[in-house]
């Protein structure tokens, strides 16, 4: 699995028959509402027989919302727990924090990816 398949996974996640709006790395600047960000991290390569195997990404998926409603964050999940049983793919939710300068709570899941 690669980033770009999360980020696919992660854009095809819709709630209320709308897509949730997420972006690699970051936006230019903020769209309004809620939003998400996902970006690589760290990599690990495994070897064998003097050749890589395998490469692991880690990954943050950062959620952005500024109401108590947890269905977006049960559809991210949702989609985590998908691509955990069909591929080689880890979550946890890492953190939930109230950002007091703009409003937003934010939820970050660390992923990884094989």
């Amino acid at each position: 699995m690669t980033l770009n398949d999360l980020g696919s996974a992660l854009k095809a996640i819709q709630v209320n028959d709308k897509p949730l709006k997420f972006a690699a790395y970051g936006w230019a600047s903020a769209p309004t509402g809620s939003y998400g960000v996902y970006g690589q991290y760290g990599a690990d390569q495994f070897e064998a027989n003097n050749r890589y195997g395998e490469s692991l990404i880690r990954a943050d998926v950062d959620w952005y919302t500024r109401t108590d409603d947890e269905v977006e964050k049960d559809a991210i999940e949702a989609c985590f727990k998908e691509l955990q049983d069909s591929n080689a793919f880890a979550w946890y939710l890492n953190t939930v924090q109230y950002e007091e300068d703009t409003g937003f709570i934010h939820y970050e899941w660390n992923v990884e990816l094989l």
